[in-house]
């Protein structure tokens, strides 16, 4: 995914993503994946899953509301 390598990385190589209908202002669009305005569902897939992933031993992050 090459917008996965463009992103701006936080601490720890996190990856943050923003999610917003307001464009975030130049600093921060490149980690911005512009969205409806509403309510707005997020879903993860795992292409080729590591039995970790299958069995509940890893969960995804956590989606914050900022």
């Amino acid at each position: 995914m090459a917008w996965v390598r463009r992103g701006r990385r936080g601490q720890g190589e996190a990856l943050d993503i923003l999610n917003s209908h307001r464009h975030p202002g130049a600093e921060r669009e490149r980690n911005w994946l512009p969205a409806p305005a509403g309510p707005l569902g997020v879903t993860l897939r795992l292409y080729a899953p590591r039995p970790e992933a299958l069995n509940g031993q890893w969960q995804p992050p956590v989606v914050h509301k900022v």
